[in-house]
């Protein structure tokens, strides 16, 4: 669903996020895509409860839970969805491509309707073995993201880490929305409710610009802030706005955060007034 089709507002409540996703189903809905974490908004959708609304319509559905991973210590308990994805390469740690599918082990789907998109060797074996022998497909992703796991459980334990994580994005998104607020001369500060664990939002103003110059410029930014100020942020746009998405983990300080705020956030306001 995209913003038209269902207009969750940034501010929503989970109340208000339940709502405005159900209200889109009908007797004609088959089928629903279900963020878990919004990549633009950093909004903690709560997958739960739209979860369970759309088994007793008997939808069908697949949560794209591509943050969920380790950001959340249980990202598919008490959803039960015919589908679930999530990404391993961003907080597990785990090499770039790396991901998980998971299907229920029973009453739903068995997996004997899912294929690769490219067949090899293994085309006329059963799920999940048929996606086993693709080609030149890279293995070492899936063979290290267990061991990424347990290294860092073993080194902190992921328990330790996800409270660090989250208690340091609080810390990021009210320094650098301050930092913001201050050099722009507007108030910066996130506007949602029901942020991700370890993901903030922060607000940059941006004059008059239009939704398709912000989505024209949001690449540009982060290359930009990548390229000249040596730091990794995603840069975004909802509804008009422009914002700064942070993300926290176990290899981020508040040190780097206080940097950023004090040096890079003057930089950032002044290229979008020039």
């Amino acid at each position: 669903m995209d913003e038209e089709d269902a207009p969750v507002t940034i501010d929503a409540d989970e109340d208000g996020v339940v709502d405005a996703v159900t209200a889109q189903m009908s007797e004609h809905t088959s089928f629903i895509v279900l963020d878990q974490i919004i990549s633009a908004t950093a909004m903690l959708f709560t997958a739960q409860r739209i979860a369970a609304e759309a088994h007793r319509r008997g939808i069908r559905f697949l949560v794209d839970g591509a943050h969920a991973p380790a950001q959340l210590a249980d990202p598919v308990g008490g959803l039960q969805p015919d589908w679930w994805v999530g990404n391993f390469h961003k907080f597990p740690c785990a090499p770039r491509g790396t991901a998980l599918l998971v299907i229920p082990p029973e009453g739903g789907q068995d997996g004997q309707d899912l294929w690769p998109l490219i067949d090899s060797w293994g085309f006329a074996d059963p799920f999940p073995e048929r996606f086993d022998e693709q080609g030149t497909q890279d293995l070492c992703g899936p063979i290290a993201a267990p061991e990424s796991l347990r290294d860092i459980e073993r080194l902190w334990g992921w328990d330790v880490v996800r409270r660090y994580m989250s208690d340091l994005a609080d810390y990021a998104e009210r320094r650098v929305s301050e930092a913001a607020s201050e050099v722009g001369g507007e108030d910066c500060s996130s506007p949602v409710r029901i942020p991700s664990p370890a993901m903030r939002l922060v607000k940059l103003p941006h004059g008059n610009r239009t939704p398709q110059e912000l989505d024209a410029l949001c690449p540009v930014f982060r290359d930009r802030i990548l390229n000249e100020l040596h730091a990794e942020v995603a840069v975004t746009q909802f509804d008009g706005e422009l914002y700064l998405r942070l993300t926290a983990h176990a290899y981020v300080t508040a040190d780097a955060i206080d940097r950023f705020a004090e040096q890079s956030i003057p930089t950032i306001v002044g290229w979008l007034r020039g």
